[in-house]
Parts: C-alpha cells; sequence; structure tokens
C-alpha cells in the first residue's frame, strides 16, 4: 500500500496534545477519525513527535500507508472538509515507503512566543507577569546549546532510559512587543522546552542567578525550575529530514 507523508498544522489550545487518548480530544484521533470514514477501514498516523497538550505546530510532519483512489490534491480536500478548522492537513505526497515520520526526522524546531504587550489579536502567546531583561535572555539560551543530559528538565516517562538531546540552535528574538524564542534539535523529552523557558524567564526576571541552566545540566547541585512555561506559547515549527530523502 503506498505511503503518505502528511504536513500538517493546527492550533492544540482545546486539544490533550497529539497521542490519541480514550477519552479526550487529541489531534492524532481527529484525523484518524476522518480518514477512517473516507477509506472505511483503520488508519493509523505516526507523526514525527507528540506535542503536549496545548502545544500547537505549524510543521507537524506524519505519515500513513493509505490507499487513495484519487489525486493527493482531492484527497486533502475532502479529509480537511471532515476535520475542525483548528486542525489543517497543508500538503499530502506519497513518499518512499520506507520513509518514518519519526525516525528520519534529523531536527525538530520549536518556537515558543512571550509578549510584554498583551494583544487579543495574537492570543496563543505567554504574556509575561513581569518585566525581563532581554539581554540576560539572550545570555540564559546560550547555555542550553551543545548536548546534554536534560533528564531535571523533563516530565520523566519511567521508560525512557536516554535523556541526552543536542540542541544546534537556542536564541531569543527582541520583539516590539514581546520575545521569540527559538530552539533546535535532534529530539526533545516531554515538557523539556516550556521548563527551559520557565527557567530562563525566572533568570530575565532576576529571580536565579545566571548560569542556573548550566549548574542543573552539570548537576551540582541542581536547581529547582521555579516554573513550567504554559503550553500556549509554544509551537512545533519546522521538523528536517536528510537533505535528499523524503
Amino acid at each position: 500500500m503506498p505511503r503518505y507523508r502528511l504536513d500538517i498544522a493546527y492550533d492544540g489550545t482545546r486539544y490533550n496534545g497529539w497521542q490519541r487518548q480514550p477519552n479526550d480530544p487529541t489531534i492524532q484521533c481527529e484525523l484518524e477519525q476522518a480518514l477512517q470514514t473516507i477509506l472505511r477501514k483503520p488508519i493509523e498516523i505516526t507523526a514525527s513527535g507528540r506535542t503536549d497538550a496545548g502545544v500547537h505546530a505549524r510543521g507537524q510532519v506524519a505519515h500513513a500507508d493509505l490507499d487513495i483512489a484519487e489525486t493527493p490534491e482531492c484527497f486533502l480536500r475532502r479529509v480537511n472538509s471532515m476535520i475542525p478548522n483548528d486542525i489543517r492537513i497543508r500538503s499530502i505526497k506519497e513518499v518512499d515507503p520506507s520513509f518514518h515520520a519519526r525516525f528520519d526526522a534529523v531536527s525538530r524546531t520549536y518556537h515558543y512566543s512571550l509578549a510584554t504587550l498583551p494583544d487579543p489579536l495574537q492570543p496563543l502567546r505567554w504574556n509575561l507577569p513581569k518585566p525581563v531583561d532581554s539581554g540576560k535572555l539572550r545570555e540564559s539560551a546560550v547555555e542550553i546549546s551543545g548536548t546534554h543530559d536534560f533528564r531535571l528538565f523533563a516530565l520523566m516517562d519511567p521508560v525512557l532510559e536516554n535523556c541526552f538531546c543536542t540542541i544546534t540552535e537556542s536564541r531569543f528574538e527582541t520583539l516590539s512587543d514581546g520575545h521569540l524564542y527559538i530552539i533546535t534539535g535532534n529530539r526533545f523529552l516531554r515538557n523539556m522546552v516550556r521548563r527551559l523557558v520557565g527557567m530562563m524567564v525566572a533568570m530575565g526576571a532576576g529571580e536565579l542567578p545566571m548560569g542556573s541552566i548550566t549548574q542543573t545540566l552539570e548537576g551540582h547541585p541542581p536547581i529547582r525550575v521555579p516554573s513550567v512555561a504554559p503550553a500556549i506559547g509554544l509551537v512545533l515549527e519546522r521538523v528536517l529530514y536528510v537533505e535528499g530523502g523524503h
């Protein structure tokens, strides 16, 4: 059966994350139900990663094995007409049967938006409760780059043994009405980005000393993350695959 790559965007506000759950609305459930209705058989979608409850995506990638009797463009329109408006499949294209949305990904980029001037027309941002020093934010972001054991910045999965992630990009951009944090890595742990942002904001507000992230990563002694940034500001922006690949 042909394999298709799906590029997906969604507002995760009212969903309990990507992964299928029996009694809660999720992105995976909505998509699989629509596909099953059209194709009249069970369909399983595999994503590049599982976004948490309330987290959004502009560049989620998934794959599914689909027996489509029409052009991908026509099929795309049919599926989008059957799913909620806060989820959109942006493209569907046939790929090599060996393509795997999760295991073939070489990097994932997340954006986290923070507002210093709340704007009701841009609601998917964390409205910061107090002023932060933009210079301290930029300085704190540098501490994250490289390969580290991020277990102290994650909501731990008891079966997860390897907590090492390689971060190739970690930086803040200062905007006229807030800040944008950009982070790229080979993998991310559950709640990891939100906990990192929470600590950087605490450093930027003077609640924690500079170097707190480095101290925690090195574990001597670790500093407790004072707060976890809310899911509302986090977006899976982009997933990249090997050059010349899928």
